[in-house]
C-alpha cells in the first residue's frame, strides 16, 4: 500500500526571483545565502516544507496549508503577499515530499 499524496500550499522561497533581484556572487551562484529569508517571512506558517516543483526540482516552500485533497486545497485562501516580499516568494501548491 503506497502513502497517501500531501499536497502543501504556500509560499517557496523562489530563487530565481531573488537572483533578479539581488543578483548572484561568484561565491554564491545558486543564492542559497538567501535561503535564510524565510526567517522574515511576515505570515506565520505551519511548517517549512519541501514541494516537488513541475520540472522535478526541489523547492523550499513556507506551508501554510496542507491537505490530501487538492481540489479542497485549492479552495483554501491563503493571505496575498506585498512587495518586498514577492521579489523573493512566489504562491502555490506543491506535492510534499
Amino acid at each position: 500500500m503506497s502513502e497517501p499524496t500531501v499536497y502543501i500550499k504556500g509560499y517557496k522561497v523562489d530563487r530565481d526571483k531573488i537572483k533578479a533581484t539581488y543578483g548572484s556572487t561568484e561565491n554564491d551562484p545558486e543564492n542559497i545565502r538567501f535561503l535564510a529569508i524565510w526567517k522574515k517571512f511576515p505570515l506565520p506558517f505551519k511548517y517549512l516544507g519541501n514541494g516537488r516543483e513541475p520540472d522535478g526540482s526541489i523547492a523550499l516552500v513556507l506551508v501554510l496549508e496542507d491537505e490530501y485533497d487538492r481540489e479542497r486545497l485549492e479552495k483554501i485562501e491563503i493571505p496575498s503577499l506585498t512587495a518586498p516580499y514577492t521579489k523573493a516568494f512566489t504562491p502555490g501548491i506543491w506535492v510534499s515530499i
